[in-house]
């Protein structure tokens, strides 16, 4: 996998949008695995801050198949329950919970801002849902994670999503940098090497997505 210019010119085989080229692709999928902040991505690929958006949210989406389950194993996180329909109630609970503490923005600007000096408010949905305050902690860290990483990317409201499907996707998409993050190798710019192909490397993650991409034009 190479950076930079492949050769082609004209449209993309990742895209059906004119005028983008294979190499900006790569660069775009390049800057969406190490989680580049909008501005960044402009940078690196000469796209609008518009269209980066909405390459980095279809981007995300594709991280829900089976193929990109080593990044994230969000689902590692529940409860090893053997009954099926059981399964299923407890994941649907599960993400119900921490998307509404999630969606509860004046919540958490309020402690942020020091009007309320504990993290947990008095109409907390995850109330009484952990065993103990480690528990509980834990999940408001996983919560504030993907919060502050969307900050950070400069992605913020979503209202064509649900907010139980819109946290999954960030969740997912929030693990699936820090675990490329922590398990790729650097250049000597500080930025991640597109050419490790280690297991959980950034650039294991880049060639299964463009092969995805490949398969299914965005």
């Amino acid at each position: 996998m190479t950076i930079g210019d492949t050769g082609y010119k004209g449209q993309s085989q990742f895209s059906r949008a004119a005028k983008i080229d294979d190499s900006v692709i790569i660069q775009l999928a390049y800057a969406f695995g190490q989680g580049f902040p909008l501005p960044q991505a402009m940078a690196l690929t000469g796209l609008s801050r518009k269209t980066i958006r909405h390459y980095y949210q279809a981007m995300r989406a594709r991280l829900m198949q089976p193929k990109f389950n080593r990044w994230h194993g969000v689902l590692a996180l529940l409860p090893t329950i053997t009954d099926p329909q059981t399964t299923l109630l407890v994941k649907s609970t599960f993400f119900d919970l921490m998307a509404e503490c999630y969606a509860s923005h004046k919540c958490f600007e309020n402690y942020q801002s020091g009007k309320r000096k504990t993290r947990q408010c008095r109409a907390c949905p995850l109330n009484g849902k952990f065993k103990n305050a480690l528990t509980l902690a834990e999940a408001y860290t996983v919560i504030d994670e993907v919060r502050g990483f969307y900050k950070n990317i400069g992605i913020r409201r979503e209202a064509d999503h649900d907010p139980v499907s819109l946290f999954r996707m960030r969740l997912m998409h929030t693990s699936t940098v820090i675990i490329v993050q922590q398990n790729s190798k650097r250049l000597e710019n500080g930025l991640l090497d597109p050419q490790d192909q280690t297991f959980l490397s950034l650039g294991m993650l880049l060639d299964i997505m463009l092969e995805d991409l490949a398969d299914n034009p965005l």
